[in-house]
């Protein structure tokens, strides 16, 4: 069964299949012109002070956007829409429980741009008590408020059983 709204009640985190369905035709109407810049440059449709950006500009583009097409096509063909779940005792997430009692804190967090240009997307940092910090990548699956609102939902609930450990 599809869910259509990214859920907050049911104890874990959702992305939107129409979400990813609309981000991924950006990508590929992006990469579509970067091939289209390419294949101006081909047929000589382009003078030759044009060519040299043309073929710049698509190669960045295509550099630049395709992982992020790639990434949402994965979370389009994927069967479950979870990103992560939680119950009263612990959170699970990428085949790993993490009780709460060991998490610190929770932010939002995302790594700047790679020397490649690369970006990894948001992820929650779960700041464990240990020193260690283990991140969950959304992988621009969710939106803006969407990251917010799931950042939110489990610092209260991170709260809520520390102050019951208490």
């Amino acid at each position: 069964m599809q869910r259509e709204p990214a859920e907050f009640g049911d104890q874990h985190l959702c992305y939107r299949r129409s979400t990813v369905l609309w981000k991924s035709a950006l990508c590929l109407i992006f990469l579509m012109l970067c091939v289209a810049l390419l294949w101006i440059n081909y047929v000589e449709y382009a003078g030759k002070l044009q060519t040299l950006p043309y073929t710049i500009a698509a190669i960045i583009g295509m550099w630049i956007v395709g992982p992020l097409f790639f990434q949402f096509v994965s979370g389009l063909t994927r069967r479950s829409t979870v990103l992560l779940s939680w119950n009263d005792e612990a959170l699970v997430t990428q085949g790993r429980t993490v009780s709460w009692h060991k998490i610190h804190h929770i932010e939002l967090a995302s790594f700047g741009a790679s020397s490649w240009m690369l970006s990894p997307g948001p992820m929650l940092a779960l700041h464990l008590k240990d020193g260690k910090r283990l991140h969950i990548r959304t992988g621009h699956l969710l939106t803006s408020k969407e990251l917010l609102r799931a950042e939110i939902l489990l610092q209260l609930n991170l709260r809520e059983n520390q102050q019951r450990d208490t």
